[in-house]
């Protein structure tokens, strides 16, 4: 249940450098036994595909896509509400960089919503800084990680998603199972649990 590869994965959190020794390393060991496997489980199509390219030799290795399903548990109820919300590590990937402009502009046009993003991660400070450059701070709350963090979704309008990349995200699960309305782009996995309309 990786994004394209671990190295890739550490790569974005910034802990190694893309193309380094590390990185260079991890990929090699990743073609190397792969194609060793009995089996592999993928959570999407999409991420299936992207690896047999990138290691042919996993095309003997028996494959099965399992999506990611949920069994909705019973939770207290947050009572906070809002209009859209997100939930995600605030990070470079998860793009909620866009979701901030995204209010700003409709603020532009006169229309004032509000954004609660729940999650923690290397970008809060940028996107705190950020929301306020752009004059939407009181727009938006900032919850950090929340345990649970589905029970806040029922206060909500609408379920934000602008993350670049993914497999197939949990949180877009989540959202359908608690009835609001999911908007996200077609990027990865999205597209085989969401499509327009």
């Amino acid at each position: 249940h990786f994004n394209h590869s671990q190295a890739d994965e550490w790569a974005e959190k910034g802990k190694i450098v893309k193309g380094d020794w590390v990185y260079e390393d991890i990929l090699r060991l990743e073609r190397e036994v792969m194609p060793q496997l009995d089996g592999i489980v993928f959570v999407s199509r999409y991420m299936a595909d992207h690896i047999e390219q990138r290691i042919p030799e996993i095309r003997n290795v028996r494959k099965i896509i399992s999506p990611n399903f949920l069994c909705k548990a019973v939770s207290e109820p947050s009572h906070l509400s809002g209009d859209m919300i997100n939930i995600g590590t605030l990070e470079k990937r998860k793009n909620q960089e866009y979701l901030l402009r995204v209010l700003f502009e409709c603020a532009r046009l006169g229309k004032s919503y509000t954004l609660t993003l729940v999650g923690e991660g290397p970008d809060r400070k940028r996107l705190e800084a950020l929301s306020g450059a752009l004059g939407i701070r009181p727009q938006v709350r900032f919850l950090g990680y929340q345990k649970s963090a589905a029970r806040f979704l029922d206060g909500h309008k609408v379920y934000v998603h602008g993350a670049l990349m993914e497999n197939l995200p949990y949180t877009i699960i989540e959202a359908f199972a608690s009835g609001i309305p999911v908007f996200a782009g077609a990027v990865g996995g999205v597209p085989e649990i969401l499509s327009d309309g």
